[in-house]
């Protein structure tokens, strides 16, 4: 549950006549958004208070569970369930100036799961979005090459790829420590309680319930075995594009030599 429709929810259903003294501290406040329920399904939509960040955090629990009989013989990786996001990232950066930093150095890539507010050419349904970055900052362009064909390979016409710039997720932080560092999305519709579509009776910018596609959520998980199961290399991320770039020089290899092309 995010910080800030917490506060806003206390705010709003306070009785008009017994109004909270100013002495109560804003951080003092606390509750969740009532629903129909904890969470229903409407054909392949979910609905929840709260998809972000659940969702991420089932697709490393998901993971874990599903590579732990073959993780003597894959390559190692491990999830973070980090706190504070909304106020700073504090869990992410005492990690990684703390912990990780002592262990791996910079000898690590870094995938940032997030559930993010859906835009044109990232909509809920569209599939996983390969993150090209945040409102901060871009991901590793090799990085993102190799988890591109990844997706095209294993998620074939099921996958976008879009700047995310809705907000700044736990990536930046990788970024700014020196780490490679691409992300995944899953679209995500009433981005932290807010109806951003009318349906019914919700009016625009009402209080309404977060919800994501399950075949997204599952192409998410598809896409994070992928990446265990293929580890991250520059010159195989490059490959094919380097393949490509070659057909084109070869097509125009006679030009080139009769100095019609500089």
């Amino acid at each position: 549950m995010n910080s800030f429709s917490t506060i806003t929810l206390e705010l709003l259903v306070a009785p008009l006549d017994k109004a909270l003294p100013q002495s109560h501290l804003a951080r003092g406040i606390y509750g969740g958004f009532s629903f129909q329920d904890t969470v229903w399904k409407k054909g392949d939509l979910i609905y929840t208070k709260a998809a972000d960040d659940l969702v991420g955090t089932y697709a490393i629990t998901e993971l874990a569970v599903t590579w732990a009989e073959r993780l003597a013989s894959a390559p190692p990786f491990f999830g973070l369930l980090t706190r504070a996001e909304e106020i700073g990232f504090v869990g992410m950066i005492h990690h990684f100036q703390d912990i990780l930093c002592r262990r791996f150095q910079s000898a690590l890539l870094c995938v940032s799961l997030e559930t993010s507010r859906q835009y044109p050419g990232a909509e809920v349904g569209g599939g996983p979005v390969v993150r090209l970055g945040d409102r901060a900052t871009v991901f590793d362009p090799a990085a993102v090459e190799y988890l591109t064909q990844l997706a095209r390979t294993v998620l074939p016409k099921k996958f976008q790829r879009r700047i995310m710039d809705g907000g700044v997720c736990e990536g930046t932080v990788a970024n700014a420590e020196g780490y490679r560092t691409l992300g995944i999305s899953v679209p995500l519709g009433n981005y932290h309680n807010e109806c951003y579509t009318e349906k019914g009776k919700t009016k625009l910018g009402e209080p309404a319930p977060e919800f994501v596609s399950w075949r997204d959520v599952q192409g998410l998980v598809k896409l994070c075995g992928a990446i265990v199961n293929h580890p991250f290399t520059e010159k195989r991320a490059w490959h094919q594009q380097g393949l490509d770039f070659s057909k084109i020089r070869d097509e125009y290899q006679g030009w080139l030599n009769e100095g019609r092309l500089v």
